[in-house]
């Protein structure tokens, strides 16, 4: 490899390293707040194709881990972004982020995003959670390993289905 290549390929990395974060779409930001439902594009096929187009746009599926990974860097209230998850979710459907920042940090920006303080913050079975129940099945909710906080928090909202 020429000295020129060399160059180029640094120059590249470099500009790729520097690129800003961005973040999360505002429809998808929405949605992990429980500021919008899933339920609501059910009667609104125009703006279901919204929220997939910024879907396609920041994050690729990752089909061994069935879930979707940003393509570039993207930060939801400031923290990086590694995964996000428009899926089932035992009973129910989850829309949720994982970012990359311990429980207590993420806690602070998702009240103040929300405009509300989280309830039954509780720590069992190797995970720390806290909810709150906006409206009838529809729960925001934070979640981390108890003992591993460092690894990341998930972040969003849950739509009960079934009892």
């Amino acid at each position: 490899m020429n000295a020129s290549m060399t160059r180029l390929i640094l120059i590249l990395f470099l500009a790729h390293a520097a690129a800003p974060a961005e973040p999360l779409h505002p429809l998808l930001h929405r949605l992990v707040l429980c500021q919008d439902s899933w339920q609501d594009f059910a009667q609104d096929p125009a703006r279901a194709e919204k929220v997939g187009d910024a879907l396609n746009a920041q994050f690729r599926r990752d089909d061994k881990k069935r879930l979707l990974v940003p393509k570039g860097q993207v930060t939801f209230l400031g923290f990086p972004v590694f995964e996000l998850t428009p899926d089932s979710a035992g009973m129910g459907v989850g829309f949720t982020v994982t970012v990359k920042a311990p429980i207590d940090k993420v806690r602070k920006g998702f009240e103040t995003a929300l405009g509300k303080t989280l309830t039954g913050c509780e720590g069992s079975d190797g995970l720390t959670s806290c909810s709150l129940q906006l409206a009838p099945k529809r729960t925001a909710m934070l979640v981390s390993p108890t003992n591993k906080p460092e690894v990341g928090t998930l972040a969003g909202c849950y739509y009960e289905y079934q009892k």
